[in-house]
């Protein structure tokens, strides 16, 4: 029987001592972590954001907005090279060898390009999935509007069952130095000889992803709170000014603490993917 306490145990005893690889974890932010509903934090979001800007004076707009093209594709490719350097601490951190940054990163880009595929492979398959019924949904009406949405909770549902399916196929090109093609087809040999722990587990991920997004509500609460009484006594001393400041620092702290709880939840859910993948593989790293 699959050690489902022990996986988790392991997992977050791996995510908490390992600091390291949170520096990692909190630059992943698309692509196969997305599919497993772990970007209530998304830096895909900050960017779509940062595009919307109002009219501007000449070109200044087109200039703002190829910036913040220039940025996305730099956090995008930061995000590739990353997956596979947390894939690496972690299974270094079950081989008790010790993790340094710059091997972790060399070993992220020597993999870029794989995973990247997966990534690209990832995306055209959801976007082919959901584009044209949504094209549909706009053109045609109402009705299909529903059609649509009934369409996405499918999709959704797709991922919960096919999650682990995707981590397999990217530490089977991230660990063993498969292709693409040869990932995808030993990673459906693992997952379907291995069925309902590879659904479970995926439901677990998903679990600790909404139970992590809570917790960062309820953080989030708690730590703007000094912030708001402080600000309040500025107010009354500094006057708007002081209430500014306090706003900023507040905002930063916030910031800060969102991309490092970010980081620890990317760590503990690889780290579930990566022990799982090598305990169905007969590693035994759970007992």
């Amino acid at each position: 029987m699959f050690n489902y306490s022990g996986l988790i145990k392991k997992a977050w005893k791996t995510a908490w001592k390992n600091k390291i690889l949170w520096l990692f974890g909190l630059f992943i932010a698309a692509g196969i972590e997305s599919v497993s509903y772990r970007n209530y934090f998304d830096f895909d979001a900050l960017q779509s954001q940062t595009l919307a800007f109002p009219e501007m004076p000449g070109g200044a707009s087109l200039i703002v907005t190829i910036i913040a093209v220039i940025i996305a594709l730099v956090l995008f490719i930061i995000s590739v090279i990353c997956q596979g350097s947390i894939i690496k601490g972690i299974h270094n951190t079950i081989l008790k060898t010790e993790n340094k940054f710059k091997p972790l990163w060399t070993y992220g880009v020597s993999r870029f390009w794989r995973v990247l595929g997966i990534e690209v492979l990832v995306g055209v398959a959801i976007i082919a999935l959901v584009l044209p019924v949504l094209l549909l949904a706009v053109y045609v009406g109402e009705v299909l509007m529903m059609v649509f949405m009934v369409w996405l909770i499918l999709i959704l549902l797709a991922v919960v069952i096919f999650g682990s399916f995707f981590y397999y196929i990217l530490i089977y090109a991230v660990l063993e130095d498969k292709s693409v093609g040869t990932a995808i087809s030993l990673a459906w040999k693992l997952y379907a000889n291995n069925l309902k722990v590879s659904i479970l587990v995926s439901l677990i991920n998903i679990g600790f992803s909404i139970a992590f997004a809570i917790g960062l509500m309820i953080a989030m609460i708690i730590l703007m709170l000094p912030f708001v009484l402080i600000g309040l006594l500025f107010s009354m001393w500094l006057g708007a000014i002081g209430a500014l400041i306090t706003a900023i620092l507040g905002a930063v702290v916030v910031f800060i603490f969102m991309l490092f709880y970010r980081g620890l939840l990317n760590t503990f859910l690889y780290s579930i993917g990566v022990f799982t993948f090598l305990e169905l593989k007969g590693k035994r790293v759970l007992s």
